[in-house]
């Protein structure tokens, strides 16, 4: 067996599969990559489309009245509107692998926790903990640029069904009144900071680009924020209210949730896992 070599810490491990290496320095090394990647991407797309001030571009960079406080990711003007971005990525390699392993999958918390010990458990937690950092933010913004618009992006992968029923569901949605997230007086939290969330299938294709492999559905550039094919990046309002212009919505290759027909769109509180024996093909 050969070694792997963690630069952070200067010890060895033994060489292991790509599930194993997961729960490594190496393994958190990769997937903090895939972070940073997944900002940048976002971040390109909106200074492409960004206005100027004569040869100033309006774009700034964790934007803020000190740099003791929370800030957002970036503010950029689009269409002559202030808009402050905050771009979260969830960690999810490992979480696919234990989809694997079980026939059931839960997105919602509509089951009971007898079911819910036998199936893999929903990704909502990393949602909701977006929702309150980016919340957290976009209040301390507010002092700074009052009046811009506020919109958290979620760069997940092909899964998008899973964090738009953590935000949706009617069983345990964090935007609606059945939260599962709630204050001790028994309310769901709302975040009226937040103008709008984007859903980006994304995270996939960074994943394979990083590998030198083909990239999904046509995708030639893994950095190519802009496209009118698929798969569309979708728009959720949230609790502050702000309603997002459609000169913003496109800037941001954004367009609403409710105009999505496909299934991936649409809340999906259990999600059955079939296996494929290609061999009988």
């Amino acid at each position: 067996m050969g070694r792997v070599v963690c630069p952070l810490r200067g010890h060895t491990t033994p060489r292991v599969s790509a599930v194993e290496i997961l729960t490594t320095d190496l393994g958190l090394l990769y997937e903090a990559l895939l972070e940073i990647l997944s900002e940048i991407y976002v971040t390109s797309g909106a200074v492409e489309q960004a206005d100027y001030d004569e040869d100033v571009i309006l774009f700034n960079h964790e934007p803020g009245l000190s740099k003791g406080r929370k800030q957002p990711e970036f503010e950029v003007c689009l269409a002559g509107q202030w808009c402050a971005i905050e771009v979260k990525t969830p960690r999810l390699i490992s979480y696919r692998t234990s989809c694997t392993q079980r026939t059931v999958q839960l997105n919602s918390r509509l089951f009971t926790e007898k079911i819910r010990e036998e199936s893999t458990k929903p990704r909502d937690n990393p949602v909701k903990d977006f929702l309150v950092s980016a919340d957290a933010k976009f209040e301390s913004y507010e002092d700074y640029r009052t009046g811009s618009i506020r919109i958290l992006v979620i760069v997940w992968d092909d899964f998008c069904n899973e964090p738009i029923t953590a935000l949706n569901s009617v069983a345990s949605g964090l935007l609606t009144s059945r939260s599962f997230f709630r204050t001790s007086d028994n309310k769901p939290v709302t975040y009226p900071h937040i103008d709008a969330i984007i859903i980006i299938r994304h995270q996939h294709q960074l994943r394979l680009a990083t590998k030198c492999e083909p990239l999904a559905d046509g995708v030639r550039d893994a950095f190519n924020y802009h496209h009118n094919g698929f798969p569309p990046k979708v728009l959720i309002p949230c609790h502050g209210g702000r309603e997002i212009p459609q000169e913003v919505m496109v800037a941001l290759n954004a367009i609403p949730l409710s105009k999505q027909l496909g299934a991936e769109y649409h809340s999906q509180d259990v999600v059955f896992w079939m296996p494929l024996d290609l061999s009988q093909s």
